[in-house]
């Protein structure tokens, strides 16, 4: 039997009446082509080339479609939901790809009632809800839509409803949750990406509203195994679908199963709490867990294991040019220019997580090259000192630049996480654009201060870098001054008697003696300072503490006499 094409019908009628096309509907003119129907392998891998950078603003980000509609999508390794702008959205970032619900023939709602919705929202009764149902499921005010309210820990945010429809993402189709923004912060959305797709776990998509994280939705209808595999490099980077692959790897993986803190939501592995600069230990007692992160290059520590690890290397390479001048370029979150002859002297820096397995990082992975300015190429340290860590249970973060050295494997069914030396061949660009990074400042020779890639996904918390720096500088500044008068002279500098020495006041003792500050210091009342005013100082106070001890042992002496006169006297009167 003759098949007749479903076309020819329309292209006969075009041509015999070339105007009529302009009442004809579009469905007929265009029709939707069919819905796509692919047969998965089991255990295929799908390879993603990353945009982007270790200091780009948008991190590192991806192509995607939604309900048929082209996305930039950045890569988040601390939630797990997709969250995209919608079409209408208030706050959304101008000249976004913004999702249209009416253009996708697949698009639908997420009533509040739907089980989707259900009450994984323990917390609807606060403000994290502008509505709720009987069940205690997060809805839209004023309409019965499933609703969430996603707060990043960089303090931005954005709210919105919740939809499904189908993505495709590296020749793969799955139909899936997402959130769709109404609203938004200024901050939320980066300036090259549309929308934030998260890979972690489901307890990390609960915004109160739990959204079913799309990895489990590609693992589920594609067929690829439950795990992918991310490196990266200055100018983009390789995530792959699927699979541990070897390929973005120079030797064998080593995994570490991840820590209990972890607790089903992210990527958290244990660390031990003793590095290796070179050959010497450092410990760094606040360590106990790692979180792996890329909304950061930076490597995130609290502001004393910052502290102990620059007064090392200071102390023990002080003869590198630059690290122990008054404007050192060996700063938190500082970007300047290292000579190359500097750079090779620094030291490499091993972070211990098992005794199997440990991070070393040269001094190229945390001197990051940054950009040319003025015809040199300025670094910028990626040390930065975070307090928020130790709310989430860890001590460390390890930024995106780790993942330059390293390939990394995340497993999500194990619960593990693998490192291998990274195969800088095929994990990224070598070579870009400066398109892109951050504004710096800068004057004269003094250090360039920059953000590192922003914290958007809220993996890198409110920093303490500015009061890490000046108590760095108050430190030199005591430190240079090297008799008791000049230390007296400085209002925030404590003189140490025994020592000798100029330090800063939170690290002086809060009594008189063996440390002084001020017009309290001997040497300003009798001149310079020698072992005589500690011996004086020294012996005024044991004089006095002898004579506070006589004092109170005469009195206590007295009201025990008194007591025994006050007991006779009581026996007496008692007798008659």
């Amino acid at each position: 039997m003759l098949r007749i094409p479903s076309f020819l019908p329309t292209a006969l009628l075009l041509l015999l009446f070339p105007c009529a096309h302009a009442d004809l509907p579009s469905a007929l003119l265009f029709p939707r082509p069919a819905a796509r129907h692919h047969v998965y392998t089991k255990g295929q891998r799908k390879s993603i080339a990353l945009s982007g950078g270790l200091f780009h603003t948008s991190g590192f980000f991806f192509n995607a479609s939604v309900g048929g509609q082209p996305l930039r999508l950045n890569l988040d390794l601390s939630y797990s939901s997709l969250i995209i702008p919608r079409k209408g959205c208030v706050g959304c970032r101008v000249g976004d790809n913004l999702y249209d619900p009416a253009l996708s023939p697949s698009a639908t709602r997420v009533a509040c009632d739907d089980a989707r919705c259900a009450a994984h929202t323990d917390v609807c009764h606060n403000n994290m809800c502008f509505a709720c149902s009987r069940s205690g499921s997060c809805c839209v005010e004023g309409a019965p839509d499933c609703a969430f309210n996603m707060l990043y820990g960089d303090g931005s945010s954005g709210n919105g409803t919740m939809y499904q429809d189908s993505l495709h993402v590296a020749g793969l189709d799955a139909t899936i949750s997402f959130g769709a923004m109404h609203q938004e912060s200024h901050n939320f959305e980066l300036p090259y990406a549309d929308g934030v797709l998260g890979l972690a776990f489901q307890k990390a998509a609960c915004h109160p509203t739990c959204i079913p994280p799309v990895m489990d939705a590609l693992v589920n209808q594609t067929g690829i195994d439950n795990v992918f595999t991310l490196c990266v490099s200055r100018f983009g980077g390789t995530l792959v679908l699927g699979a541990a692959d070897e390929g973005l790897a120079r030797a064998a993986y080593h995994y570490l199963d991840l820590s209990p803190d972890a607790d089903d939501t992210r990527f958290i592995v244990p660390a031990q709490s003793e590095w290796k600069v070179n050959d010497r230990s450092l410990s760094v007692p606040s360590i106990t867990a790692a979180m792996l992160s890329t909304g950061s290059a930076s490597i995130g520590v609290s502001k004393e294991t910052l502290i102990a690890l620059i007064s090392h290397v200071r102390e023990h390479f002080c003869h590198i040019d630059g690290i122990c001048s008054m404007t050192s370029w060996f700063r938190p979150q500082s970007c300047s220019y290292i000579p190359d002859e500097s750079l090779r002297q620094m030291p490499n820096i091993t972070m211990g997580l098992s005794r199997e397995v440990s991070i070393t990082l040269q001094p190229e992975d945390y001197l990051i090259q940054y950009r040319v300015i003025k015809g040199k190429m300025h670094r910028c340290v990626a040390f930065i000192a975070t307090e928020g860590l130790a709310q989430k249970g860890v001590g460390l973060l390890l930024g995106a630049t780790v993942m330059r050295r390293y390939a990394v494997v995340f497993d999500r069914g194990q619960k593990r996480v693998g490192f291998a030396p990274a195969n800088d061949e095929v994990c990224g660009p070598k070579t870009g654009s400066d398109s892109g990074l951050p504004a710096y400042k800068t004057g004269g020779n003094e250090s360039i201060l920059t953000a590192d890639s922003p914290g958007v996904q809220g993996a890198v918390p409110v920093r303490n870098d500015t009061e890490v720096g000046k108590h760095l500088l108050q430190a030199e500044r005591c430190r240079a001054e090297e008799t008791c008068s000049g230390c007296a002279s400085q209002s925030d500098c404590s003189f140490g008697y025994q020592t000798g020495l100029c330090v800063p006041l939170d690290e002086a003792g809060s009594i008189p003696y063996p440390y002084c500050k001020g017009s309290f210091c001997a040497c300003i009342a009798v001149g310079p300072s020698g072992w005589y005013v500690g011996v004086a100082i020294g012996t005024l106070l044991a004089t006095a503490i002898v004579s506070a001890i006589v004092f109170v042992f005469r009195k206590r002496q007295q009201n025990n006499r008194y007591q025994m006169v006050q007991s006779y006297e009581e026996q007496d009167l008692e007798t008659f």
